[in-house]
């Protein structure tokens, strides 16, 4: 499980976000949103009697219920383990589903950029680009250099001599910035704090304020 990421979300909004993928029925949710509850609230006992005391469900409906997310390891009695949580396992499950489907977003993203400077430079050089000149493409968006960025380098060089030439340039301006941040900051401000996964995880943050 990304526990940057579930440190930042939390299960009631990944659960409503992933739970029709994840083919899970509206009353299985509301039992594992009612157990997230109930756990927060102290409860680390959680039986169908439980649950039916504080839901519109009978106790045997919930048994049901529990009975088809254990079997799909969403959920699990856990009894006289005090380092586990009934619902680790659906945690598991829906952070990782979370965290894919923004991967697979962010590398739709990816896509369209890479197709946007690769039309660019076919433009200029009246060509279709090499594989290779895509994968430099490429290679710029995956080092974090912002379409900004790029279309600063292009104006600034002969773009038309080589896709090198640009390299050069984005890597020197990013030089320049570096240096210029160094000279205006102290030691600890710095230190860098970011990684791919604390960025997925403050959108979601962000999404939900």
């Amino acid at each position: 499980m990304n526990k940057t990421l579930e440190e930042a979300v939390s299960f009631e909004y990944a659960l409503l976000e992933t739970y029709k993928k994840l083919q899970l029925s509206e009353k299985e949710v509301l039992v594992l949103l009612m157990v997230n509850h109930l756990l927060k609230k102290g409860n680390a006992l959680i039986m169908p009697s439980t649950l039916a005391m504080v839901m519109n469900y009978s106790e045997k409906e919930i048994d049901e219920v529990l009975s088809g997310l254990i079997t799909k390891k969403y959920f699990n009695y856990s009894l006289g383990d005090e380092n586990r949580s009934p619902i680790d396992g659906a945690k598991t499950i829906i952070y990782n589903s979370l965290f894919y489907e923004v991967l697979r977003d962010s590398d739709r993203d990816v896509q369209k950029r890479i197709a946007y400077f690769s039309h660019r430079f076919e433009d200029l050089y009246q060509r279709p680009l090499s594989p290779i000149e895509r994968e430099t493409i490429r290679n710029w968006i995956d080092d974090g250099y912002s379409d900004d960025e790029i279309q600063e380098a292009i104006q600034n060089t002969n773009a038309k001599t080589s896709l090198k030439r640009v390299e050069n340039e984005l890597k020197a301006a990013r030089k320049r910035k570096e240096e210029d941040k160094n000279n205006a900051s102290s030691p600890d401000e710095n230190i860098s704090t970011s990684s791919p996964a604390l960025e997925i995880a403050k959108k979601f943050w962000n999404n939900e304020n």
